[in-house]
């Protein structure tokens, strides 16, 4: 658990890395959720190469971290340092898939730890899609024994035993930059990568009644379409749609942090002056575009199973509104199982985080320190 804790607690960052921002937030280990600081600083909402984002996301980084630093010197715990960080990596930087190793039996036998860290390991060597030297993560997230997913697997006997994982490689550049920022940021700290969507299906977890889900993990320059079918990633696409070029869509010319204001104002009707009038005619002209460029990535996601019809939304909280209405509006009938359109929930940490990105993080790293 996250807490205050006492003078011997561990002190444990967070580092989410976004698409075009990043965010630092400093808890200590002991027996209460808490978060002590928290800094997240964004690029401004402009279009920029692939280079000069990722040079810019680093120096959001160092920006962010500083400023926790120096907030976290001034709390009960000033003085100490950081043990353990954890870096979080989302779209575009990261990209994850799931993987599979499975074992058959002549006859029932009892399934030992050791039998399940050598499928482990079989899952690892067969995959295709990733360079071993570039793994960000691989972990187990799934054990099914006669074909039915186990918790507590050890001990039990089978004659068919499958092992999925979850396989997440970063940017090579941004992995290098991220790693010398926190170094310098955090000097001694060990340091423990993730991806963004292993935090956002751990987080998926919690809404047990769904079968399957789509995640669409909005952020200002993309937007990351998870599957989910039956607690496992099956499939993903990122798009690049974004916070930054819906805004400009919808107001080709004006700067997007005003045209993101005003739908603020648009969504709590709290706006009626002809620049508001304005924008609801642009958001309806550009919405057909909007539907078409989603679209193709859902057909994508699709092209060998229908789409579950839930679809957990992850989004910053001026966009996410119009963002719901959207997805549960637009018709995307032809992609989902139920041939019905999307049923929109947010997807919600269960931690008081008001960060959304700190908050999905700190949730799977708080099960993770919990399980150990």
């Amino acid at each position: 658990m996250f807490g205050k804790g006492n003078s011997t607690a561990k002190i444990l960052a967070l580092v989410d890395i976004a698409s075009a921002d990043a965010a630092v937030g400093i808890t200590a280990v002991g027996q209460s959720m808490k978060l002590l600081v928290s800094e997240r600083a964004s690029l401004s909402l402009e279009e920029r190469s692939k280079d000069a984002l990722l040079s810019g996301v680093l120096q959001k980084l160092s920006e962010a971290g500083e400023k926790a630093t120096a907030a976290f010197q001034k709390t009960t715990f000033g003085g100490r340092s950081v043990d353990i960080v954890y870096i979080i990596a989302g779209a575009p930087w990261s990209h994850s898939v799931s993987a599979r190793a499975k074992s058959i039996f002549d006859e029932e036998t009892v399934v030992t730890g050791k039998m399940i860290g050598a499928l482990a390991q079989k899952m690892l060597s067969e995959q295709q899609e990733m360079d071993r030297a570039e793994l960000l993560e691989a972990t187990v997230v799934r054990v099914y024994l006669n074909g039915y997913p186990t918790a507590n697997p050890e001990g039990k006997r089978a004659r068919f035993v499958e092992v999925v994982g979850l396989l997440s490689e970063c940017d090579t550049e941004m992995r290098k930059g991220a790693q010398e920022q926190v170094h310098r940021i955090f000097p001694g700290a060990a340091i423990h990568w993730r991806s963004s969507a292993r935090a956002a299906t751990h987080v998926a977890e919690s809404y047990a009644d769904h079968s399957g889900y789509v995640i669409a993990n909005v952020s200002n320059e993309t937007t990351d379409l998870i599957v989910v079918r039956k607690g496992v990633l099956s499939e993903r696409e990122v798009v690049d749609t974004g916070v930054r070029s819906i805004a400009q869509q919808f107001a080709p010319g004006t700067p997007p942090e005003e045209v993101l204001s005003l739908m603020e104002l648009l969504e709590s009707d709290q706006c009626e002056s002809d620049a508001c009038e304005k924008l609801k005619q642009a958001i309806a002209k550009a919405e057909p575009d909007l539907a078409r460029h989603f679209g193709e990535a859902m057909g994508k996601l699709a092209a060998s199973r229908r789409l579950p019809h839930t679809l957990l939304l992850s989004a910053p909280p001026h966009l996410a509104p119009w963002l719901s209405s959207f997805f549960a509006r637009i018709d995307f009938t032809q992609f989902t199982a139920t041939a019905l359109p999307f049923t929109v929930e947010r997807l919600d940490s269960p931690l008081p985080i008001e960060d959304e990105g700190l908050s999905l993080g700190f949730a799977l790293v708080n099960r993770e320190l919990q399980e150990k």
